[in-house]
């Protein structure tokens, strides 16, 4: 967010919420702009107004970080963003599994950053058909190993990724 679309939501924020909730929010808007995951969730959502997307940040914790729609609005897709400097496999531990059961989650996997960085926009049930979980872990990570399955992972990364995994939304 920059500082425009700031005053005008803590204008808006002034009026329609008690102050408490209000000092939450600035903390929340703040802790999304500075932090790591603030950065990787505005990187994703760059990418996908690119494409014709319109992408928003949940103000409340509803197990997505991003929800994606088209101009319509007809439509929403949630997004949970996974941001990792370095990482073999694209993993999840059993509680976000089971949060993202039913839905119809895209997960988002930014590993690095910059011009060698990669992005994957992996749909939760395909991400599911690929993923194995050893029986030896006392986590219960799930994973797909990426240098295992690049060829099945190229349908989702980057601007390739977006449009088969929101292409719904753009017809």
């Amino acid at each position: 967010m920059n500082a425009p679309v700031m005053g005008k939501w803590n204008a808006v924020a002034a009026l329609a919420v008690p102050e408490t909730e209000r000092k939450k929010l600035e903390h929340l808007v703040h802790r999304l702009k500075t932090s790591t995951f603030g950065a990787s969730a505005s990187e994703v959502k760059l990418q996908e107004l690119a494409a014709g997307l319109y992408v928003f940040f949940p103000l409340l914790d509803a197990g997505f970080d991003l929800v994606v729609t088209n101009r319509r609005g007809a439509s929403f897709i949630p997004v949970q963003v996974k941001f990792r400097e370095r990482e073999p496999a694209l993993g999840l531990l059993p509680k976000d599994r089971s949060n993202f059961e039913g839905t119809n989650v895209v997960l988002a996997w930014l590993i690095g950053s910059g011009e060698k960085g990669r992005k994957w926009y992996v749909p939760f049930d395909d991400w599911c058909s690929k993923a194995v979980a050893p029986p030896g872990r006392k986590d219960g990570l799930a994973y797909i190993t990426i240098s295992e399955n690049e060829d099945w992972l190229f349908q989702f990364e980057g601007n390739a990724g977006i449009q088969r995994t929101f292409g719904r939304l753009l017809k």
